[in-house]
């Protein structure tokens, strides 16, 4: 999180320039609602911002103006509506990771222009714009956590941040979201570079609505927001066998054998599906019912019942009640 005061200062001085990594849920169309800024009316939208991760891109786009308005919306950055734009694919990236809330820049402030080349070559032909730039970021993310990872989304960003401040920041590169790719193979893509060479920074993010669950999500991780909450509880990641996926944790009491005890299983089957392995002495009566009914054979052999969902509220809200029995038991 960042602090209010801090947090205005930024909005003062960046506010045309910059943004961060939380954005308006989709309603329809993957561009729908990108533009949409109302999410920084929240008054507490300042708990989720700030994550010890700073995305960066090249410059400002455009048609070769000087930067944004003065006029323009607080962090309209990086949440563009145009049709021309893919904006979106940094939300689908960001939501539901410890991701959202990062900041967002760029490297070059003063030159908008969406030929990168261009930029690159004029940046060649003046090389003291760039010394001037770099002097400028490391003022502007000052105002952040100490040493944060900068993400250079693009070769022409990360040509910049590598030559000039590789020796004093972690940098790693993913493309930026105007590369030729889906949505879903961009953020495939951007959480296996991220998570494979990047430290894992606690932050606990707020689900948005209906967020689909990607099959990275479903770690030991994922449950870290909600586990102080169930001290008498041990949430462990398990070795998946035959048909599983590899992404399955389990939970169960803590001082309990567990050759017989009551614990639930969460099975990450594929991409924005998963399922909660219910055993029969957490289940109500219509869950026992249903069980008999459509699960014999699950039912007979290991007493339990499996609950198959698609999206992250649900399993939350399925979940949690049947957390506070199992804390509950003696």
């Amino acid at each position: 999180m960042i602090d209010k005061s801090t947090y205005e200062i930024m909005k003062k001085k960046y506010y045309n320039t910059s943004s961060w990594a939380v954005y308006a849920p989709q309603t329809s169309t993957p561009k729908s609602n990108i533009g949409n800024l109302s999410v920084f009316n929240d008054p507490n939208i300042t708990d989720v911002l700030d994550t010890g991760y700073v995305f960066v891109g090249l410059n400002l786009g455009g048609n070769g103006g000087y930067g944004f308005n003065d006029d323009a919306d607080p962090w309209r950055n990086f949440h563009s509506p145009a049709s021309k734009d893919n904006d979106y694919k940094y939300r689908y990236l960001f939501e539901g990771t410890e991701f959202w809330g990062s900041y967002m820049t760029d490297i070059i402030k003063h030159i908008s222009n969406s030929d990168g080349s261009e930029v690159m070559k004029y940046l060649k032909q003046h090389p003291n714009v760039i010394i001037e730039n770099i002097q400028l970021f490391k003022e502007e993310i000052s105002y952040l956590q100490k040493n944060p990872i900068l993400v250079a989304m693009g070769d022409k960003s990360y040509s910049v941040l590598s030559q000039y401040l590789a020796s004093e920041y972690k940098i790693v590169k993913i493309k930026h979201a105007s590369f030729t790719i889906s949505k879903e193979n961009y953020r495939k893509e951007s959480l296996e570079i991220l998570r494979s060479v990047l430290p894992h920074v606690p932050h606990a993010t707020p689900f948005t609505d209906k967020t689909m669950v990607d099959s990275s999500d479903i770690t030991l991780d994922y449950f870290r927001p909600i586990l102080e909450n169930y001290p008498n509880l041990i949430f462990t990641n398990i070795d998946a066998k035959g048909k599983c996926e590899r992404h399955t944790v389990w939970i169960y009491p803590k001082d309990r054998d567990r050759r017989h005890n009551v614990f639930i299983e969460v099975w990450q089957k594929k991409q924005d599906l998963f399922d909660i392995v219910l055993y029969k002495s957490m289940m109500t009566k219509e869950e026992k019912d249903y069980a008999a009914l459509y699960d014999r054979r699950e039912t007979r052999n290991r007493g339990c019942v499996r609950r198959r969902m698609t999206y992250r509220e649900d399993l939350l809200d399925y979940l949690i009640p049947k957390l506070d029995m199992i804390e509950s038991l003696k």
